[in-house]
């Protein structure tokens, strides 16, 4: 009987709650079909607990999930609102330069920020909502993407024009490259250009972002050259 009850701790009950096969209890000569029929019920209520309460944390983790999905998902139509009204403010005021800066700025701050939610929403493991009823050119793509980050004026754009992404895709496109030129612009000198190189390869296209990097200050350059050598 002690040796059916440590095989039971030890090995069948810690099985269930790792998720491993459980193997049969020893052979017990004085152990009897009743004992055998307990320790089996023991492994059943054990494994049932365990299922229930997996089955809590998987509520309470998908709960806890759409918290911020729901949050991104309310900034996202907010920013588009603000980026049509100051579309249509633009529209209207044509001829004034102020107006037309200064909601170019407000467009552009509204970009940042749907840009910022959306990235939240995919770190949730959400698909992006916004959807593209087009095919769009690469390079446009590209330049879309640029519209989305702070150091847009520094992004430059060059390549074929026939390439095109499928509508499908456009919106991941564009979100992808806007976070690869928002690390490229934020990681190299700010009097630099951002080179974006849209080409075709056998399989596809390719898009190439070139950055100048940060970087060596002199002291660092001199400590590297000398290791070298």
């Amino acid at each position: 009987m002690q040796r059916l009850t440590t095989h039971l701790v030890q090995e069948r009950i810690a099985a269930v709650a790792s998720g491993a096969p459980i193997l049969d209890a020893p052979s017990e000569p004085q152990a009897g079909d009743d004992i055998a029929e307990a320790l089996h019920d023991v492994v059943q209520v054990v494994r049932e607990e365990i299922t229930r309460r997996d089955a809590q944390h998987a509520d309470r983790r998908e709960a806890l999930r759409q918290v911020p999905v729901a949050l991104a998902r309310r900034v996202q139509p907010s920013a588009h609102r603000i980026q049509e009204s100051a579309t249509r403010l633009a529209d209207a005021r044509i001829s004034d330069e102020l107006v037309q800066e200064t909601m170019m700025r407000i467009d552009h701050a509204a970009a940042q920020q749907a840009r910022a939610a959306q990235s939240l929403a995919v770190l949730c493991r959400e698909w992006p909502g916004q959807q593209w009823p087009d095919p769009m050119a690469f390079v446009e793509v590209v330049r879309a993407a640029s519209g989305r980050i702070v150091d847009y004026r520094r992004v430059k754009v060059i390549g074929d024009r026939t390439l095109a992404a499928a509508a499908s895709v456009v919106e991941q496109l564009i979100h992808l490259v806007a976070e690869l030129l928002a690390n490229a612009t934020s990681c190299s000198p700010p009097t630099t250009l951002v080179e974006v190189e849209v080409r075709q390869v056998q399989r596809g296209a390719v898009i190439t972002v070139d950055d100048g990097g940060v970087g060596l200050d002199e002291h660092r350059l001199a400590a590297y050259t000398c290791t070298a050598s």
